[in-house]
């Protein structure tokens, strides 16, 4: 996780293959699908994102990194049912929320996911991608 917020996805990538050679956790193929999104792999992480949720179909982060896969590969109706069964594990979890908002958008659905952006805002306050994402849609709307 460190290695990937400072940036090295390929460095991260590369221990990840490592400790998923040794056992191949769900958790790690996810962790190595955030990695290969990271460097643009999207595909790559579609693929191992698909491996990993065969494993642990209802693990939360795993489902919410396949809807950015799905994303960057233009397929927000399968993203969007990656995220609602997100908030279905983990309900509280503005992450999700906001990733459900984005698909909500790819699909056009703005009121929808300026809705879905006030709650992920109202379960974190200081979420400064969602407050981003919420005031770029209103400008939009018409709001």
């Amino acid at each position: 996780e460190e290695l990937l917020s400072n940036g090295r996805a390929a460095e991260a990538a590369a221990e990840l293959k490592r400790a998923l050679a040794l056992h191949p956790y769900p958790w790690a193929q996810v962790w190595l699908a955030e990695c290969l999104l990271g460097t643009g792999r999207s595909r790559a992480a579609l693929r191992l994102l698909d491996l990993s949720l065969k494993k642990d179909p209802r693990y939360a982060r795993g489902l919410v990194t396949r809807v950015r896969a799905r994303l960057a590969l233009g397929q927000a109706s399968g993203a969007l049912n990656d995220a609602s069964r997100a908030l279905k594990r983990e309900p509280d979890w503005a992450w999700a929320r906001y990733w459900r908002a984005r698909c909500l958008e790819a699909l056009h659905r703005r009121p929808e996911a300026i809705a879905e952006l006030e709650a992920a805002l109202r379960f974190d306050e200081r979420f400064t991608e969602a407050r981003a994402a919420l005031e770029k849609l209103s400008r939009t709307a018409g709001r």
